[in-house]
């Protein structure tokens, strides 16, 4: 087996400038705070979708209950709501809601962490 060896960080520049380093030439973001402004973005992702989610699904509900709410006497639309089915669709939208929230506060944890 061959030894490790271990090569200068200029040596591995892509020879933009022969006398400056790796370091040098990287971009402004890059490595860990790189890789931070992608968690950032990916988590604001997740929430926005989480939460757009919970508005859909609150939506459908809402309107499911005003055609309850507002319909004739006697007509189709007037039955009583299921509340065993409105149940599941609050659960639902609240566990959308808890979901946005953990990653959120998570992430300004950890935003606060490495300020």
């Amino acid at each position: 087996m061959s030894a490790k060896s271990t090569v200068p960080l200029d040596v591995v520049a892509d020879d933009t400038d022969e006398s400056s380093s790796l370091l040098e030439n990287l971009p402004a973001l890059t490595g860990i705070i790189w890789a931070r402004q992608w968690q950032v973005y990916h988590v604001a992702n997740l929430a926005e979708m989480a939460l757009h989610e919970a508005e859909g699904l609150l939506g459908a509900l809402s309107k499911f209950a005003s055609k309850s709410a507002f319909a004739r006497p006697g007509k189709k639309e007037s039955e009583a709501l299921d509340m065993a089915e409105v149940s599941v669709v609050i659960s639902e939208v609240l566990d959308c809601i808890d979901l946005a929230a953990e990653y959120l506060a998570k992430l300004n944890t950890d935003a606060l962490t490495h300020m």
